[in-house]
């Protein structure tokens, strides 16, 4: 998902083809839109936590948008409504597929969301957040706010594979201060925001890092 929004956020939209009605079906940024929708759907339908991610989307047009010269960006906005939809609705039709247990039903077109699975979801957080006196979630308690990073360093990663990480990590941060934050923004913006969200988490587990480790 990320690297379909590195790739839309990229890609030089041709205003020069929107003479027809349905041009934005033509340009790869509304194939990278539903690619990039596909790769959520399936990421949610493995693990709800990884939903964010989503925010992806409207962050890449953004930054096409910002990148953008005032000619390319009065057209740029006949087209975004498009491709938000177009990612939109394909990560909905994966996660329906592949969650089911997420709606009610009846039938695949009954998308109305289970009380069961919501309540199931609720009842987890609950946990995890330490508003349930939940002795497994004991061990948590009085954890700093770097818990989650020692572990990922001395633990997840490995020492040396962890500093390599995490001096590409101020590297990419470097760039976007010298101007080449287009390319690199939404690499960096997405693994310091997922790293500081789950690392004030009331369980700060190593395993919920994962998502930002190939970053």
């Amino acid at each position: 998902a990320v690297y379909f929004a590195v790739c839309l956020s990229q890609t030089h939209l041709r205003i020069d083809r929107q003479d027809s009605r349905w041009w934005w079906l033509r340009e790869r940024f509304f194939h990278y839109s539903l690619a990039f929708g596909a790769a959520v759907g399936v990421a949610m339908a493995c693990k709800i936590n990884t939903a964010p991610v989503a925010f992806l989307l409207p962050a890449a047009i953004g930054v096409h948008y910002l990148h953008a010269d005032q000619e390319t960006r009065r057209s740029w906005l006949k087209g975004a409504l498009y491709f938000l939809v177009g990612g939109g609705a394909v990560a909905l039709l994966v996660f329906r597929i592949l969650q089911p247990y997420a709606f009610s039903g009846p039938g695949f077109f009954g998308l109305t969301p289970n009380p069961l699975w919501i309540s199931n979801l609720k009842e987890l957080a609950a946990q995890s957040s330490g508003d349930v006196d939940m002795p497994p979630a004991l061990q948590w308690a009085r954890r700093s706010i770097t818990f989650s990073f020692q572990n990922m360093v001395v633990w997840g990663m490995g020492i040396p594979f962890a500093i390599a990480a995490w001096a590409g990590f101020l590297w990419l941060g470097w760039r976007m201060i010298k101007g080449e934050w287009p390319k690199t923004v939404l690499f960096w913006g997405w693994t310091a925001a997922y790293f500081l969200w789950q690392s004030l988490q009331g369980n700060p587990t190593m395993r919920y890092q994962l998502p930002i480790y190939p970053l």
